[in-house]
């Protein structure tokens, strides 16, 4: 307290404003992209079940299913630059900020030291996703395939017909690369290698008047 009678924060004080402000707008947009990611999910099942519904009340329709590969993609790419991000601040928080405020802060360390114990280690995940992405996408493409390579294509062109050969065999490309793409993603949520790990600044020890 000074001689005016107000309280002057000490230098710990100072040293972990920052810090902790920062971890409550890193934890505020992990939050957010959690929130992504659920309606991203919900999007993928409305749009594949609502595709599904149309295209099945008719054989006509069938070429009908070759929107969900696509919009499957899309949909997975977002999903996984959200689980990307979400992990990518988790370590920040961990490795970054945690050093830089007495007592640290335990819950992503915690997390990281002790991972869920049941499944296959670095899939546990992907799981239901590799089945509501990519395998929706297959059943689209299997569904879709007898129309777009029958022999006897009745009364459409040569046109339409290489139109949606073509299509098919981009829903093919975009359905491996979202395999790929949860692939990769879960992999890289093993433990990185201490060797990179981020190391925090030194703190600045400043002389009290």
């Amino acid at each position: 307290m000074d001689n005016r009678g107000y309280w002057v924060s000490t230098s710990t004080d100072h040293g972990t404003e920052g810090p902790l402000a920062e971890f409550a707008a890193l934890r505020q947009e992990i939050i957010q992209r959690q929130a992504t990611q659920h309606n991203v999910l919900a999007l993928q099942l409305t749009i594949s079940g609502a595709v599904f519904s149309f295209a099945l009340t008719g054989t006509s329709r069938s070429g009908f299913l070759l929107i969900v590969p696509v919009s499957t993609y899309m949909l997975c790419s977002r999903f996984v630059e959200d689980h990307v991000g979400i992990g990518q601040l988790g370590r920040y928080i961990r490795e970054y900020l945690s050093p830089r405020i007495p007592g640290g802060l335990g819950w992503e360390s915690w997390v990281a030291q002790n991972p869920a114990r049941f499944g296959i280690p670095g899939l546990l995940w992907i799981y239901a996703y590799f089945v509501t992405y990519p395998g929706v996408a297959v059943l689209a493409l299997g569904a879709a395939a007898p129309a777009t390579f029958a022999a006897d294509h009745g009364q459409r062109s040569l046109g339409a017909t290489v139109g949606l050969v073509v299509v098919w065999l981009l829903g093919l490309t975009v359905t491996a690369l979202c395999c790929l793409l949860l692939w990769r993603t879960g992999k890289s949520t093993q433990p990185p290698d201490p060797a990179h790990r981020i190391h925090p600044p030194e703190p600045r020890h400043e002389p009290l008047d």
